[in-house]
């Protein structure tokens, strides 16, 4: 099975997976357990989604596994009305991690950060900073979204 312990910024109104079946145990109104019923949960990627009181801020996940002595951060953040507003240029820089660790997981990254890429709004700009022994950016300067030979040279 799998198990998930979250602490959020601000209380949880909901917790859902659209494709797995779970049990929410709320431990407060911040902080909550969820446990994946389904016995073949790692045929497909599973999606929870958290819905807060306060959607924009930013929040922290942590996750250490004792099986496998592996721990894992996920930040998140949204800039408000991100996706109401396109006439605004953002920038976005992604860090990723490139080092042994990672092992095969490059390719699920490169799907990852593609839709991400992709969904952002027009006219704004991206560069990849991968990191392992060093650190190098894919690009000088950020990148247009709208320029494909960016893009082709990002997922390549």
């Amino acid at each position: 099975s799998f198990e998930l312990n979250a602490a959020m910024a601000s209380k949880v109104l909901k917790v859902r997976s659209p494709s797995h079946t779970i049990q929410v145990t709320p431990k407060n109104n911040r902080f909550f357990h969820v446990r994946v019923t389904d016995e073949d949960f790692l045929t497909r990627d599973l999606v929870i989604y958290i819905r807060t009181r306060l959607v924009f801020r930013p929040q922290l996940f942590l996750e250490y596994s004792e099986q496998y002595s592996s721990k894992a951060m996920l930040l998140t953040f949204v800039p408000k009305n991100l996706a109401e507003d396109n006439d605004k240029k953002y920038e976005c820089i992604f860090v990723v991690d490139r080092s042994s660790s990672m092992g095969n997981k490059m390719l699920q990254t490169r799907k990852a950060l593609s839709k991400v890429i992709e969904s952002l709004p027009d006219k704004s700009l991206f560069n990849i900073v991968g990191f392992g022994d060093t650190f190098v950016c894919l690009f000088e300067e950020s990148q247009s979204i709208n320029n494909s030979t960016s893009l082709t040279a990002a997922f390549d």
